[in-house]
């Protein structure tokens, strides 16, 4: 299953957003990748929804979680092991979610992420960069190294910097997401450009809790984007 590059960024409406994780068509659209989150305050045991950042350094990974964070959405950012953690309350059609997002803070740089890392992941977002050809070839590695520890989970494999004209790894050459049609899909977006951020965590919900009904409430606050420009992209 694969996200075309047909989406673009529109105004936020009160509308709800109506992603789903139902196979047909192959295709999922989305119509605002702004999401509401409170914070989370924090507790001794976390029971909320793991879910890793993996591929390799400089692909977004860092970035996606910023873009979440600057929106309003950070609660809690906190060094674990090396690692960085971001835990949001997000407001969904089903209710409120408490999700962790798990940042490898550039440790993928040193060598292989211990497995710690990956331990009671409930679902993954995969990076590439579309013009860095060596970021795609070494996602078959990354999916092998978190299937090793965490058995068949959902997965979003993200196409990042679709808005680079010097693109180096064409839509047609993405094909690896055909091979765990069940498990993975292919999501072509920008973090620059705010181009299908909410779809992955959106997705990943759905199929981690088994509702297909599923989706991320819209923001009604447009101020929120108002320190995206502030930010350096990784």
């Amino acid at each position: 299953m694969e996200i075309p590059l047909n989406s673009v960024s529109r105004p936020i409406s009160n509308s709800i957003s109506t992603v789903a994780c139902s196979e047909s068509n192959n295709v999922h659209t989305e119509h605002s990748d702004a999401m509401v989150v409170q914070k989370i305050p924090s507790r001794k045991e976390d029971s909320s929804i793991k879910i890793v950042l993996l591929g390799d350094g400089s692909t977004g990974k860092t970035s996606y979680v910023a873009r979440i964070s600057s929106e309003g959405f950070h609660s809690q950012y906190v060094a674990t092991q090396g690692y960085e953690t971001t835990r949001v309350l997000v407001s969904t059609s089903q209710g409120d979610m408490a999700v962790t997002l798990w940042d490898t803070a550039g440790q993928e740089k040193a060598g292989p992420l211990r497995d710690h890392y990956y331990q009671d992941a409930q679902g993954a977002i995969l990076f590439f960069d579309v013009t860095s050809k060596v970021t795609y070839k070494n996602i078959p590695e990354w999916h092998r190294d978190i299937t090793r520890v965490c058995g068949d989970i959902p997965v979003v494999l993200f196409a990042n910097k679709v808005d680079v004209a010097e693109r180096k790894v064409k839509g047609k050459a993405i094909s690896y997401h055909k091979k765990h049609p069940q498990q993975m899909i292919l999501v072509e977006g920008s973090i620059k450009d705010r181009l299908n951020l909410k779809l992955p965590i959106e997705f990943l919900l759905c199929h981690i809790t088994k509702n297909s009904e599923l989706s991320l409430r819209t923001s009604l606050d447009s101020s929120l984007y108002a320190a995206f420009e502030a930010i350096e992209m990784e």
